[in-house]
């Protein structure tokens, strides 16, 4: 693993703790070949129903023989609006450079507040693990990309694959199937919501504001579920 280095961000009035960027590059080995190009197909599949909702997730795939890469990707929209087909063109542009890409729609503030969303991509993961043959995935090469509320969606995942909170969901058939992943892309993310809040609040950005509230409900769960700050309070994390 190359870890790249940390540093301050300077700017604005500072916060206890300050600011801290980290930038985790994880060196695999894939099996295919970067520089081809495939043809791709689209299928739609429900990966979860909860007896209310099924809840849909768009794979798009390489047209050839595998298996290959994979990433699941989780859409942005201030944990409360947005879906995934706003980046359908280019997660189909990632499938024809080699990979299995997989866009999923999950639970969203007011109605679903924190950790309804980690809980969500974390059931993805296991689920397109425990159906790897059927996607033609490799699983030892399985990733996950986010952004901007997606981005703090799946690496919350990606640091705490076996959080009881986040692991919550059941997954039929997939008992010994973990959550973890190879690689994150985290694209524009809120990997510190609180300071994000903090400065909203002071800048007068109140509809921003108040979409965090929705979905974190108080300020110190906030800091609680902040990559950031678990990252600064040493907690134990798994670091792609």
């Amino acid at each position: 693993m190359r870890v790249r280095s940390l540093h301050r961000r300077t700017g604005g009035p500072a916060l206890p703790g300050g600011l801290l960027e980290v930038s985790v590059v994880k060196q695999a080995k894939l099996t295919y070949d970067p520089a081809a190009r495939f043809d791709v197909d689209s299928t739609e599949v429900v990966y979860r129903d909860d007896g209310q909702t099924q809840w849909p997730m768009t794979v798009f795939r390489p047209r050839a023989r595998g298996p290959f890469p994979a990433l699941l990707r989780v859409h942005g929209g201030a944990w409360n609006v947005g879906d995934r087909e706003g980046n359908a063109r280019i997660d189909r542009a990632l499938a024809e450079c080699g990979m299995v890409v997989a866009a999923i729609e999950f639970r969203r503030a007011p109605d679903h507040p924190y950790p309804a969303q980690v809980q969500d991509a974390n059931y993805a993961v296991r689920w397109l693990k425990l159906h790897a043959d059927d996607f033609d995935i490799d699983p030892a090469c399985f990733g996950g990309a986010g952004d901007s509320s997606g981005g703090h969606t799946m690496m919350l995942s990606a640091m705490r694959p076996d959080d009881p909170a986040y692991a919550a969901l059941p997954l039929d058939g997939g008992e010994d199937v973990d959550a973890s992943v190879a690689y994150v892309i985290a694209l524009c993310s809120v990997l510190d919501p609180y300071t994000r809040y903090f400065y909203d609040r002071r800048d007068g950005k109140a509809d921003r504001a108040e979409r965090a509230e929705a979905y974190f409900l108080t300020t110190e769960t906030m800091k609680q579920a902040n990559p950031q700050m678990i990252l600064e309070r040493h907690e134990p994390v798994h670091l792609p």
